[in-house]
């Protein structure tokens, strides 16, 4: 063999190793990245769910309710819309990991869990309540 072809035989081993490098790479940053993401920041997300949970459940109470005081209804109103900025920290999170691969169906999955969770938590405290002389 002549060094000619020695250095294309070369040549064509560093292309090959180039191109498995970048094939392992690119498996690293769509599927690893985004599995690694989303587990280090799945309890904040669950929080920011709860969190807008409530707010919606308050709101829906409180649109629900006559207080029989402008003053006073008008007062819960305002409370239960600041609460939904909880809402749009949730949304703002959400974006943030859709855009770094995390998959809208791992969200999804996780958003009924807490929402679920949430709402089986709510009901035993409302059904305590309404039981209590």
């Amino acid at each position: 063999m002549t060094q000619g072809q020695q250095a294309i035989r070369r040549l064509a081993d560093i292309g090959v190793i180039i191109i498995a490098t970048l094939l392992i790479g690119g498996v690293v940053v769509d599927r690893l990245v985004p599995a690694v993401i989303f587990y280090a920041t799945k309890n904040r997300y669950e929080v920011e769910v709860a969190e807008c949970e409530r707010a919606q459940m308050s709101r829906r109470l409180v649109a629900s309710r006559v207080t029989g005081d402008a003053e006073t209804g008008t007062a819960l109103r305002k409370s239960a819309n600041v609460q939904l900025l909880s809402c749009l920290h949730q949304e703002a999170l959400k974006n943030g990991l859709l855009s770094w691969g995390v998959r809208e169906s791992a969200l999804r999955s996780l958003e009924l869990n807490v929402i679920s969770r949430t709402t089986n938590g709510l009901g035993d405290g409302e059904r305590d309540q309404g039981s209590t002389p």
